[in-house]
């Protein structure tokens, strides 16, 4: 089945990227997340263990106390840092670190242009969660379709392209 697909410029050709190669882009990605949030990580883990190995406590929810403001505290930070990056990397480069290894961008499959702030949280929390919810079939579909888009991409109406030429 012959797609059409949203033309990056008249210079560059694209084909759908592979779900293989979006899944190590993906992986890449991970990594890059995992540094960032690496020193979070740490301050959680002082907080974690200071509390379970003091052996003044018993186990007791009271005593659980600093692990949860230190959670209410380090998630929504963490979460903010993840969309800024995948906001600010599709917005001004198209890509993600992981996607331009392979020469990969997520577009607007109408305009064929990087996508803003609105469209990565749509892509990316609104799109991944219903595809989470859907036992990762939404993800699966995208290696099964000749357009290779998943359910986060139709979500946010996007299409990840690599370059060819």
């Amino acid at each position: 089945m012959n797609v059409s697909l949203p033309q990056l410029d008249a210079k560059t050709q694209v084909k759908p990227a592979g779900f293989w190669l979006r899944v190590v882009a993906t992986l890449i990605d991970s990594m890059v997340l995992n540094l960032i949030s690496a020193p979070l990580m740490i301050i959680f883990y002082i907080v974690y263990f200071s509390v379970i190995l003091n052996p003044n406590n018993q186990g007791s929810l009271e005593s659980m106390i600093p692990i949860f403001i230190t959670m209410a505290i380090i998630y929504p930070i963490q979460i903010t840092l993840f969309f800024l990056y995948y906001g600010w990397c599709y917005k001004n480069k198209g890509a993600t670190l992981g996607k331009m290894v392979f020469k990969m961008k997520v577009v607007d499959v109408n305009t064929g242009k990087n996508i803003g702030y609105g469209k990565t949280f749509l892509r990316e929390f609104i799109g991944k969660f219903v595809c989470a919810i859907t036992f990762m079939i939404g993800y699966i579909i995208a290696g099964a379709r000749d357009d290779k888009r998943g359910l986060h991409d139709m979500v946010a109406n996007t299409q990840v392209l690599q370059q060819i030429n």
